[in-house]
């Protein structure tokens, strides 16, 4: 059965991403201006970060595919340079994300799920996403670093599910926390084995482009 529902949402991405275009934050239709995410998905439309699909919808709760988010996060990283042949099995030269997969790999910011394999129609976790956030600022060499202050900022201890947060992704997370980009919700908590949704992706990739001197 989980195979049938990888399946499944596998051909639904397939068919999403075959009617996605470019398009002005005007035409978004499921994110009004009135929307907490609107000033983030906005933005990235209209840098063309990510676009709408099927006539103006985002689908700001849909989960953002691994694929996705490395294709996204390459794209607001001002797409460089491509390295390396990352041989994956399941990507092939012409999907959308290929480039931005192999320069994933080159750049160390993932191995994939296996040496074969990176399973780009997969979901995301909010701390898989953080990590490769932070990986992609450090090879670009902006990433923030632990500082004499640092005692001063906010605390993953702090939330109430900190010790859901992996151990290889605590430093990732704590340090995005430090400059505000990662945020936990109102009631205390980080939340990092929850999926990424396409407005959060939005939202952390404005944020580290803001961060960045990247937005225009």
């Amino acid at each position: 059965m989980k195979h049938l529902k990888r399946l499944i949402s596998a051909l639904l991405l397939t068919a999403v991403l075959a009617t996605a275009v470019f398009a002005s934050a005007a035409t978004i239709k499921d994110v009004p201006a009135k929307n907490w995410a609107y000033p983030y998905v906005s933005k990235m439309v209209d840098m063309d970060i990510m676009q709408t699909h099927d006539g103006g919808y985002f689908y700001p709760d849909l989960p953002t595919s691994r694929g996705e988010f490395v294709l996204y996060l390459w794209r607001a990283m001002d797409a460089p340079a491509i390295g390396v042949d990352a041989g994956f099995t399941d990507v092939s030269w012409d999907d959308p994300w290929s480039g931005a997969v192999n320069w994933a790999v080159g750049a160390g910011i993932t191995n994939g799920v296996s040496p074969t394999r990176f399973d780009p129609y997969g979901d995301l976790t909010r701390e898989q996403a953080f990590t490769f956030l932070y990986r992609a600022m450090d090879y670009l060499g902006v990433a923030p670093t632990y500082g004499e202050d640092h005692e001063f900022y906010t605390q993953i201890s702090e939330f109430h599910d900190y010790l859901q947060v992996s151990s290889w992704s605590a430093d990732a997370i704590q340090l995005l926390l430090d400059i505000s980009i990662v945020q936990g919700t109102d009631n205390g908590y980080l939340m990092p084995k929850r999926d990424v949704n396409n407005a959060a992706t939005a939202t952390i990739l404005y944020r580290a482009m803001d961060y960045m001197d990247l937005l225009y």
